[in-house]
């Protein structure tokens, strides 16, 4: 068993080796696959490494987030709550399902580990190996698990049945030109695997670039404001119930950025529910995730509410069956996410519709047991300059924006209520009012 696997794509290689080296200068036993032994299959050698691991760190670069193995091990970390990701090259854009963790930046330390960055690695790495309960192997979970006294319940709220997942944020961002700026999570709440309460609050932030040289600006330099981010994360057992229950919910009070997008207040909160009857699939429900006041490009923006159609169906196999047997839910479905509709999005829109090439049928489009869907609609019409579609506006001369993403999985939801993925002048995205809750899987393996 390793304390830290890193995830990474081969042309990396040798950027990998110093930092392997340097962690392993904290004592830490690290996996990569330099290590496979001759005569094994390096998949299986991976698959492994990457299930006994306690800690996964993912070095995201230009080469890594266009492999589709270094997504897989991200995503099995991401359910486990044991991923670290790492920036080897500052202008990548994250996979979206991935963004919703802050990266520590090591794009420009070129074989050094001593910056603030690294420490923040470090420990990032120290806090999930001290949160993390090791494997437990089958013949252990058999030899653990005694037959309950009469009368007493086999569960209690120290030995949970299933690991809790949850995750919010205010704020996250990454600026990439002018200059390459990290733009640090702000008020981030977490619930630690085995339960808890955590919270946070930030006031009155605001972040301007700095000027560059002695030339004259062209255009005002990028701009960021908030007045208030707060976020809470609760993972609990009720034992009214018997149930473990987690809910996660973050707010952003009068975000403005760059006079180009302002919002007065946003909510993104999400429920779950795990019982023992119903240990396939949690029950998840979107609660009061909600917009009051959005500008975009001095337009006053008016939403249509998509929580009521996705929220109710609390269990992915709900959603799967009203998709099949529902023709009325099936077509606001596919049209709401440009279900095998490639010929009506413009090239710099698609990416923000995974399901524009799927074909139709009555199969729900998902990959990997999740799908996407946007909980808002912008119900204002197009204008030159000012591109509509769904929960997606692309405003020329300075990027897009997106208002409302739903990421369904078996056990759990993502909700980004804003995304702004900035081109001209600014390059760069952000995210806020983030949340992820559920639950990432048994706590012993049966």
């Amino acid at each position: 068993m390793s304390d830290v696997f890193i995830s990474y794509a081969n042309e990396d290689q040798g950027r990998v080796e110093p930092l392997v080296d340097e962690l392993q200068r904290h004592h830490w036993d690290v996996w990569w696959d330099r290590c496979i032994p001759p005569g094994l299959t390096w998949d299986q050698v991976i698959e492994k490494a990457l299930k006994e691991a306690r800690c996964v760190i993912v070095l995201w670069s230009k080469s890594s987030v266009q492999s589709h193995w270094v997504k897989t091990e991200a995503e099995e970390a991401r359910q486990r709550n044991i991923l670290i990701p790492v920036l080897l090259d500052s202008d990548v854009t994250i996979p979206l399902a991935f963004r919703f963790l802050q990266a520590a930046n090591l794009a420009d330390t070129f074989g050094g580990f001593s910056g603030a960055e690294f420490e923040k690695l470090t420990s990032a790495v120290a806090r999930v190996l001290s949160e993390c309960v090791p494997p437990i192997t089958k013949t252990e979970a058999q030899s653990t698990r005694t037959a309950p006294e009469m009368g007493v319940s086999p569960f209690q709220p120290s030995s949970p049945r299933f690991l809790y997942r949850g995750h919010a944020a205010g704020l996250s961002g990454l600026i990439e030109q002018p200059g390459k700026y990290v733009i640090a999570v702000q008020a981030a709440s977490v619930v630690p695997v085995s339960g808890g309460h955590d919270s946070a609050r930030v006031e009155a932030m605001a972040w301007e670039a700095p000027p560059r040289g002695n030339r004259k600006r062209a255009s005002p330099r990028p701009s960021l404001w908030f007045e208030v981010a707060h976020s809470e994360a609760t993972g609990m057992y009720n034992s009214a119930t018997d149930a473990q229950e987690i809910s996660v919910r973050a707010t952003i009070e009068g975000f403005k950025l760059s006079d180009m997008v302002r919002v007065d207040v946003a909510t993104g909160w999400v429920t779950a529910v795990q019982t023992a009857e119903e240990s396939s699939q949690p029950r998840i429900t979107l609660r009061s995730s909600a917009f009051q006041g959005v500008w975009i490009a001095n337009r006053e923006i008016e939403l249509e509410s998509r929580i009521e159609d996705y929220g109710k169906l609390s269990t992915m196999d709900r959603l799967r069956d009203c998709y099949r047997n529902d023709p009325h839910f099936r077509e606001q479905f596919d049209s709401d996410c440009f279900v095998g509709q490639s010929d009506v999005l413009s090239e710099n829109i698609r990416s923000y519709f995974p399901w524009h090439r799927w074909a139709r049928s009555d199969h729900l489009p998902e990959h990997r047991g999740q799908t996407i869907v946007p909980l808002f609609v912008v119900k204002n019409d197009s204008a030159p300059g000012f591109d509509v579609h769904r929960n997606v506006v692309h405003v020329q001369g300075f990027g897009t924006v997106q208002l409302g993403t739903l990421v369904i999985g078996q056990d759990s939801r993502s909700i980004t209520m804003i995304h702004v993925d900035c081109t001209v002048p600014t390059k760069g995205h952000f995210s806020a009012c983030s949340v992820d809750g559920g639950f990432g899987g048994p706590w012993l393996p049966a």
